[in-house]
């Protein structure tokens, strides 16, 4: 199969290019070794050529961080924001229990001074010609 001069000109080009973006790629995977001063800076250009020689002016900046994350960070972090969402769920839980917790304790207590009174008062007072049975009743009281 014969190929013209301009395809295999095509191929060669498209090959380098995809050779010099996996570089790329990897070579921003990797990081910046200390003391290299040919690093690409994010407008593309090489900043050797503009007299960089600081390993942190050559680092190239991003006004939010979240964009330089990682996906294993961004996953980190949507699980330590679920966890905290499932705590504050719990603990919003366990603070309605505590609450219903004081207002039976409180209810117990109501009923049990209820029935000491009724206990005292009945030992105590005299009978009202109105309790109990109309037999039973005392009307020189």
């Amino acid at each position: 199969m014969k190929l013209s001069v301009e395809a295999k000109v095509a191929a060669a080009v498209a090959a380098g290019l995809m050779v010099m973006t996996s570089g790329a790629m990897a070579q921003g995977r990797k990081g910046q070794v200390a003391g290299s001063n040919t690093h690409m800076n994010q407008q593309g250009g090489n900043s050797s050529l503009f007299g960089r020689s600081n390993a942190e002016e050559n680092k190239p900046t991003f006004s939010d961080e979240k964009v330089t994350s990682s996906g294993r960070e961004q996953r980190q972090d949507r699980r330590e924001a679920r966890e905290q969402r499932i705590d504050r769920h719990d603990n919003v839980e366990q603070r309605q229990d505590r609450r219903e917790n004081v207002r039976q304790r409180d209810e117990r207590k109501q009923d049990r001074r209820q029935r000491e009174q009724r206990r005292h008062g009945e030992a105590t007072t005299p009978n009202n010609p109105f309790d109990g049975s109309i037999l039973n009743a005392n009307p020189s009281r």
